[in-house]
Formats: structure tokens, C-alpha cells, sequence
């Protein structure tokens, strides 16, 4: 990655970290290293938006799922659910509700995802 590294945003890094730099700070098209420079222990990805991120220490699990409520992916949702739903092909349901907009008139649903 150090061959590299003008290619990365590496902003987030801890400032004593050797590859620390603001030179790619927020500029689009620049990788960004979501961990911030710690261990990966397992990495799920379902698509391109909808991952899981385990870190070695245990410490914090980063969950992304693109039409899904940030309260459902928090609270409801675990690395293993990924892992299962990847390998197992098991498929796993939660309601959410959302506000829709149709023809002016904002009315409030209950989806299912």
C-alpha cells in the first residue's frame, strides 16, 4: 500500500502512523481505508453495498446496508447474520418504517427488508 499511497485517502490514520497524510483528504475517487489502519479479521460482502467488517481486536464491527435504516443495521443486524446469509444462503427479515411521498400526501409505512 505504500507504493501506493497516492491513491488512498489516509486521513483517518493515527497521526504516528507512517502512512498518515492529508494530502487525499476527502477527495473523490480516492480509496478510503474504513478501519483507519487496524486489522481486518473477516470481511463479508453481499454486494457492493451491503458488507461486514469484523476487526481483530473485536473491538467494532462496521455493518453497511444500502436501503436499509441505520436503527435496523445497528440494532438488529450481526456479522454472523452476513456470514450465514452468504454461505448458508439463509435469508433474513426485519420491518422498518418509513415516510413515502405519493402525489404530495406523506403517509407513514411499515416495509420489510
Amino acid at each position: 500500500m505504500g507504493q501506493h499511497a497516492g491513491r488512498y485517502d489516509t486521513s483517518d490514520y493515527p497521526r504516528e502512523h507512517p502512512l498518515h497524510s492529508v494530502e487525499n483528504k476527502k477527495v473523490v475517487r480516492k480509496m478510503t481505508d474504513e478501519c483507519a489502519g487496524r486489522p481486518i479479521a473477516e470481511y463479508v460482502g453481499m454486494r457492493p453495498k451491503m458488507y461486514s467488517i469484523l476487526e481483530a481486536n473485536g473491538d467494532k464491527d462496521i455493518k453497511k446496508a444500502k436501503g436499509v435504516k441505520r436503527y435496523v443495521v445497528e440494532k438488529h443486524i450481526r456479522h454472523e447474520q452476513y456470514r450465514e446469509a452468504l454461505f448458508k444462503k439463509k435469508t433474513f427479515r426485519h420491518g422498518m418504517d418509513v415516510l413515502r411521498s405519493e402525489r404530495h400526501h406523506r403517509r407513514r409505512l411499515s416495509v420489510s427488508v
